[in-house]
């Protein structure tokens, strides 16, 4: 089998075998892409027999991938897409041998999720209200609010609908999470308030999703990152990092700092392993070093008052 054939099969199999995200499958395919033409211009063909492939072309590919000033970040991301696509390949029996063995992944920066203060947060929610349109201040304020009480992530919060809100008992069912995870989230009652004043205002619909533009159309991509950008440059929020994404790793340090468990949080997010809900941790620790650099006694000698 050749490469160009394997690879239809291997994306068909994450959409309707693993259930993949369409990002997650677009990224692949990207990904798979630019291997190809990797091979294209070091062998004078992209589509050569799997069997040919050897662990000196992939260790080739890294070196081209970071020679064009890719990070880390995405040359990892782009040799663990070939892992999986060679783990299909094996399970699937195309191939014995596997070029990826042996092969380290380039080192990354460990860098901490960026987040927002409850002060940043209040200011946010309150800006998301002064929004040009005035009709739509109650949808705003509910998206922002959905995404700092929830956590959810813009894909999940976009395919939200009416019936997936459970307001006498104060939950909200996240249907299609990442990986077409199903989970239930607790709504607090700041968020109910601002649900029930955006569900009286909501205007009726041919369809049942819960936010929805001026043309009574489901909210788009566009339409949220066009709305959060308002609502951070009204709330004077403009240090870097701070992105649409921000609000989820926010509502999951609020509530660390509240005292949750790593368990609670994460199923909360919907993470599939316990690792990935470990790095706020990490922030909590940056939190406490600043905590304990303010100490009274750190601009003091400690051994001063023994001489």
């Amino acid at each position: 089998m050749r490469f160009d054939e394997a690879t239809l099969q291997f994306l068909a199999y994450c959409d309707l075998e693993r259930g993949f995200s369409p990002g997650t499958i677009s990224a692949y395919q990207s990904d798979l892409r630019q291997w190809r033409e990797y091979l294209t211009g070091t062998l004078g063909d992209g589509s050569v027999p799997l069997c040919d492939i050897t662990r000196q072309l992939v260790r080739g590919f890294i070196v081209q991938q970071r020679e064009r000033g890719l990070s880390s970040t995405t040359v990892g991301r782009r040799i663990n897409c070939l892992r999986s696509f060679w783990r299909f390949l094996e399970h699937a029996e195309v191939v014995t041998d596997n070029p990826l063995e042996g092969i380290r992944l380039p080192k990354t920066r460990s860098t901490l999720p960026a987040f927002l203060t409850d002060d940043e947060m209040r200011r946010l929610l309150e800006a998301a209200g002064r929004t040009h349109y005035r009709n739509l201040a109650g949808r705003d304020r509910a998206v922002i609010g959905t995404f700092l009480f929830t956590g959810v992530r813009r894909t999940e919060l976009l395919k939200l609908h009416v019936t997936d809100l459970n307001l006498e008992d104060n939950l909200l069912l996240v249907r299609e999470g990442k990986g077409g995870r199903m989970r239930t989230i607790p709504v607090l009652t700041p968020l109910r308030e601002l649900l029930l004043n955006w569900l009286d205002e909501r205007p009726s619909c041919s369809h049942d999703s819960l936010f929805v533009n001026r043309e009574r159309q489901p909210l788009g991509r566009h339409a949220v990152q066009v709305l959060f950008d308002g609502c951070r440059e009204r709330a004077a929020i403009r240090r870097e990092g701070v992105t649409i994404h921000t609000l989820r790793h926010s509502f999951a340090c609020a509530l660390l700092r509240g005292g949750a468990n790593l368990v609670a949080i994460q199923q909360l997010m919907g993470h599939v392993s316990l690792d990935t809900t470990s790095i706020y941790l990490r922030v909590t620790g940056a939190e406490l070093r600043e905590a304990v650099a303010v100490h009274s006694l750190s601009t003091t000698s400690a051994g001063a008052g023994g001489r």
